[in-house]
């Protein structure tokens, strides 16, 4: 089959016969416009030369496949540059196969990529449920670790109050002398029975020890400040009898006498003077017994109660203390 034209000037393919392999090519004329072909490399026209001739010169055999052509490339024309029908098939198909075969590598390709996330994932979230537990393991060994730490301070704070308590005991019979003047070579055991006998006419108390106690401190002139008097009687009457006697027996001097507190009973009372004066300037006095200010019927005071992180033990709070001696 070649590409002809006549006089008229119109394009039409003819029949021939390919000789070399005896098959005879049936087409009837039809012009070159219902032929697709390639780009330029392959027109069927040139522009050099009689076009005529170029078509009586094209191979019969042309579209033929060579020996040596791979079964799955396009087959492409030589020589005239002329494409059998054949060809344009064979060169679509291979197209086709080509498109399709690369989406089958592609469509692997995104499997095989969407497995190894998956695999991630699984992976990722086997990590995230051990870290859980490990979490859930934790949150319980920390609470259990709480609960130890609770029950431990809980038991501290039972022992110091249990070592107050004694403490308070060894000081029961004990009292502060604060602001008595100090003087070098004093024999303070001596100078506080004269004390007890010219200003409180007691004669029959017995002292068991008496003695200055912390350190020397100045006031603002530079003055050193006399350091207090530690004085343990032998008798707790006595100091019953002391407490209740100062107010009168010292209202014109200027020191005074007050009890022997402990360092935590010390703190505790300095923590609520400013509700004691308020309570003090409505006309409710009270007094620092036994670790905690009470009223005039021995109950604690009632900013203890209004105060939420105060905790008292019952049968201390519920245990009326007797005034007599401290008013």
């Amino acid at each position: 089959m070649v590409l002809m034209e006549t006089r008229s000037g119109k394009k039409t393919v003819s029949n021939r016969m390919d000789i070399g392999s005896n098959h005879k090519a049936s087409m009837s004329n039809e012009t070159v416009a219902d032929i697709p072909v390639h780009d330029n490399s392959y027109s069927p026209l040139t522009d050099h030369g009689d076009r005529s001739s170029q078509s009586s010169d094209a191979s019969p055999t042309q579209g033929n496949q060579s020996p040596g052509q791979s079964p799955t490339s396009p087959t492409m024309p030589t020589g005239s540059g002329i494409m059998t029908q054949d060809d344009f098939q064979s060169c679509v198909m291979s197209s086709l196969k080509m498109l399709i075969d690369g989406q089958k590598d592609m469509k692997s390709e995104l499997e095989s990529f969407k497995k190894e996330i998956n695999q991630t994932i699984e992976s990722q979230m086997e990590q995230i449920e051990e870290l859980k537990s490990a979490n859930e393991e934790l949150k319980t060994e920390n609470n259990s670790q709480w609960d130890h730490i609770n029950q431990t301070r809980n038991y501290v704070s039972r022992l110091f109050n249990e070592v107050n308590k004694v403490e308070r005991y060894t000081r029961k019979n004990n009292l502060r002398i604060v602001g008595l003047a100090e003087t070098e070579g004093e024999n303070v055991k001596i100078m506080v029975r004269e004390m007890f006998f010219t200003k409180f006419s007691l004669e029959d108390i017995e002292i068991e020890r008496a003695h200055r106690d912390g350190k020397i401190y100045k006031d603002r002139n530079g003055t050193p400040r006399p350091r207090h008097i530690i004085v343990k009687l032998l008798r707790y009457t006595d100091k019953v009898k002391i407490m209740k006697m100062w107010r009168t027996c010292l209202k014109d001097e200027s020191f005074r006498v007050t009890d022997d507190l402990t360092k935590s009973d010390l703190e505790e009372k300095k923590r609520w003077q400013p509700e004691v004066k308020a309570l003090y300037n409505k006309g409710e006095k009270l007094r620092f017994v036994n670790g905690m200010w009470r009223d005039n019927k021995g109950k604690r005071a009632s900013f203890y109660t209004a105060n939420p992180y105060f905790q008292l033990e019952p049968a201390e709070a519920n245990t009326p203390i007797d005034f007599s001696a401290y008013q």
